[in-house]
């Protein structure tokens, strides 16, 4: 099963899509602070940490928005279809996690 159909029985309310789509997501994210912090040298939890502080600043949909277009590399079209919306409004909700980023890092130099 993809994971566009795994997502769209998790918009359907199936609790069991829920759940594999949130390990993949874990596993995205621990892949990813592993990565980040091997180039920057700081520790894999130090870096996970961080970005799931920024996930957490997120709304539910940004949030959403944004793993299915880095975890699943889904393109902005292919999101809107699935959200029945404009690929504008998917645009304006991966900008704003990038946004929260950014401003997360400004503010949290080496600490």
């Amino acid at each position: 099963m993809t994971n566009e159909e795994l997502y769209r029985q998790y918009l359907s309310g199936d609790t069991e899509a829920f759940e594999q789509l949130y390990l993949q997501m874990q596993g995205f994210i621990a892949s990813v602070a592993k990565d980040a912090a091997q180039s920057f040298g700081c520790s894999d939890k130090e870096t996970l940490d961080e970005l799931l502080s920024v996930l957490d600043r997120c709304t539910e949909t940004q949030r959403r928005r944004f793993l299915l277009y880095a975890l699943d590399g889904m393109s902005y079209a292919e999101i809107a279809a699935l959200y029945g919306c404009s690929k504008a409004s998917i645009f304006e909700s991966i900008e704003a996690v990038r946004k929260k980023a950014k401003k997360y890092w400004m503010w949290c130099p080496d600490e």
